[in-house]
């Protein structure tokens, strides 16, 4: 009696090892496969604020090169803008000094 007893604890034991085992297997399977679409998922949302905001190193290097470019651009016409400045107050000198 005692005999039937230790065995079906034993074939018990055996069973629930079993079982965890599968479900083990089937959690690392699970965690493996989320671990992997968060990575993919991850690497194309970095992809796309770097490329809104421009930065990182794909889309940062064009950005820099164009507000580079936007500030020279700038910095000429201010130039301009003072010469014509300068330019116009020169001629209402010029006619003022006629216009007496």
């Amino acid at each position: 009696m005692l005999k039937d007893i230790e065995d079906k604890v034993s074939n018990e034991i055996n069973e629930r090892e079993k079982r965890l085992a599968e479900i083990e297997k089937v959690m690392s399977e699970r965690r493996t496969e989320a671990t992997k679409l968060f990575e993919e998922t991850y690497v194309v949302a970095i992809e796309d604020l770097a490329a809104k905001d421009g930065t990182g190193k794909k889309y940062g290097k064009p950005k820099r090169i164009a507000q580079e470019k936007l500030r020279f651009e700038m910095t000429k016409c201010e130039k301009s803008q003072e010469c014509v400045t300068n330019s116009l107050k020169e001629l209402e000198k010029c006619y003022e000094l006629y216009a007496q």
